[in-house]
């Protein structure tokens, strides 16, 4: 690791190489600059504590300048001096930090009080807009079950590259049209377009939020218009695309495989198939039961489970700390998708012997319900697998009758369980199988 006297100059002035590098700074023990690839920069301290080698993280530059560094850390090696481990401090000061800074109007501290505020009380898919908005919940302070702070509310944590780390510091009233421009271009200019949408949506929610409270008189999202027109995706995968995923999945194993192939037996959304809980879930009735509070719609889904969909549930380990199924030791529900589609996507390749044309994980909803129609699948038998709610499913009935259709869902989905066994059991080069009326079972190890 190279070691050299830091200066401001010198730190912005360092440019990214092939391989990630660290940089000792001789004006302070422990202290060293990260520099990836891409050019980001960060701060860490390293330090032995307990005779075992211990790496803090000290945050983001430029957001954390090198006086600020080198500051964060004297503290922690003071920290340590005491006797206290200068990670176990720092978490426990972070939220403090956030919260009672001399900037009460800094955008990172404000951004997770509309979260505490506004999002989570009226947001089911507040962890999807923290994530837009540059913030995860701490790992170290789950929610569900555990207690993340003593008020009962998350801690959220800086994801690098991401809005809060951004504007971490920076003031909210003097936030500018232009900052936000510049920051949807770089969403664009990094072929992120459709989230650039999703961002502006979401920030402007919380500017809002701001000027109801006072923060500013005026929005600078106000006349901003989407940064990025949007089709209506119409993707749906072929027998022999549903083929490969299935397979890459099964290879890819828990969580993110069985994942995969749960949202392809089941035909339910992603947010619901990975915040999924083992109280939802009746295997020996082959049910699984949706609250009102975990569908788009606001309604319980009774979803029938099909003979494959139960193999999969019971060969998945349980975790004693939590009951959810995927996530943090069933503390928190699965949030690593990009990472496990970019496996998936690499098993495919390995296994197609070539890449599929761009595809997703909504995709999949999207074939199951446009497949089942080929089957022979009525359309309002689809929608109430699905749990879209239109014609006689509106209304009272939509809401009270919980078990609408179940003999026709159970029906469907095994018919599709059944089609999805013939297609892997196929040979590779078969892409049209043809489709019978036997239920085979699936039986192929993760």
């Amino acid at each position: 690791m190279a070691r050299k006297l830091l200066t401001d100059l010198a730190v912005e002035s360092l440019q990214g190489r092939a391989t990630r590098r660290e940089i000792a700074d001789a004006g302070m023990p422990g202290l060293y600059l990260v520099l990836q690839p891409t050019g980001a920069k960060s701060w860490a301290l390293r330090y032995r504590y307990g005779k075992r080698p211990r790496k803090l993280t000290l945050g983001l530059y430029p957001a954390v300048t090198l006086t600020k560094a080198r500051g964060r850390a004297q503290d922690a090696l003071e920290a340590l001096d005491r006797g206290d481990d200068p990670a176990v401090a720092m978490l426990a000061a972070k939220d403090e930090q956030h919260h009672t800074s001399a900037d009460r109007d800094a955008f990172g501290n404000l951004i997770r009080q509309w979260l505490h505020d506004y999002a989570i009380p009226n947001q089911r898919s507040w962890r999807e807009t923290a994530r837009l908005l540059g913030l995860k919940v701490d790992d170290a302070a789950p929610l569900d079950g555990a207690e993340p702070q003593p008020d009962g509310k998350p801690s959220f944590v800086d994801v690098q590259g991401g809005i809060a780390a951004r504007w971490a510091e920076k003031a909210v009233p003097r936030l500018r049209r232009r900052d936000i421009r510049e920051l949807l271009d770089d969403s664009k200019a990094r072929g992120a377009r459709t989230t650039a949408n999703r961002e502006l949506a979401a920030l402007k929610t919380f500017l809002n939020w701001c000027v109801d409270r006072e923060v500013i008189e005026v929005s600078p999202a106000l006349r901003i218009g989407k940064p990025a027109p949007e089709n209506k995706r119409t993707r749906i995968l072929t027998d022999a695309e549903l083929r490969v995923i299935w397979l890459a999945a099964e290879a890819e194993g828990y969580p993110f495989g069985a994942i995969v192939r749960l949202l392809m037996l089941t035909g339910q959304r992603r947010g619901e198939v990975a915040g999924a809980l083992w109280p939802e879930l009746n295997l020996k009735r082959r049910e699984w039961i949706l609250p009102e509070g975990r569908t788009k719609n606001g309604l319980p889904h009774l979803g029938p489970l099909s003979d494959a969909a139960v193999e999969i549930l019971e060969e998945m380990p349980r975790c004693q700390g939590g009951d959810f199924l995927f996530g943090l030791g069933g503390r928190t529900g699965f949030t690593g998708y990009s990472k496990g589609k970019a496996r998936i996507d690499k098993r495919v390749t390995e296994i197609a012997k070539k890449a599929l044309p761009e595809w997703n994980l909504h995709d999949i909803r999207r074939t199951v319900a446009t497949s089942m129609a080929r089957l022979g699948v009525l359309p309002h038998e689809v929608e109430a697998v699905l749990n879209h709610v239109s014609g006689s499913k509106a209304g009272v009935a939509g809401i009270y009758n919980l078990y609408s259709y179940e003999k026709e869902k159970r029906a469907a989905l095994n018919l599709w369980a059944a089609h999805i066994a013939r297609i892997v059991d196929v040979d590779a080069e078969d892409d049209q199988p043809e489709t019978g009326s036997n239920v085979v079972a699936i039986k192929r190890g993760a």
